[in-house]
């Protein structure tokens, strides 16, 4: 059930560049293509859904990134902040609601658009 192990003490010896402190720097690996993906698949759920919570996360980790302040990050993501679906009627005929929806997603797209300009700018 239990197990042994020897040990010399040449295991245990440290040598003179092992005895002083060293400072530890976090390594973080990111893989952009990945990141990219993420990011294209959080617009297009903006776009088509009209899900913007992650996009608005991915939009200030970005703006931050650039080194952007509060201030500044909200200003440029109000447009987005401040969207909200337009209220439909229930009894809307069925071909009606695909142009809406259509005409929904042009809107939200020109203002990602609109947003991604700002942020060009901002460089």
């Amino acid at each position: 059930m239990y197990s042994t192990a020897r040990f010399s003490s040449e295991d245990f010896d440290a040598g003179p560049e092992d005895l002083g402190w060293k400072k530890h720097v976090q390594e973080v690996s990111r893989e952009p293509g990945r990141d990219l993906m993420r990011v294209k698949e959080v617009m297009t759920q903006f776009v088509h859904d009209a899900v913007k919570e992650p996009l608005l996360v991915y939009l200030t980790l970005h703006l931050q990134r650039l080194g952007k302040t509060e201030e500044e990050i909200l200003k440029t993501l109000n447009p987005l902040i401040a969207y909200r679906l337009p209220n439909r009627g229930f009894f809307v005929h069925l071909r009606k609601r695909g142009e809406i929806r259509k005409r929904e997603e042009e809107v939200r797209d020109s203002l990602l658009s609109a947003i991604f300009e700002e942020i060009d700018r901002m460089r």
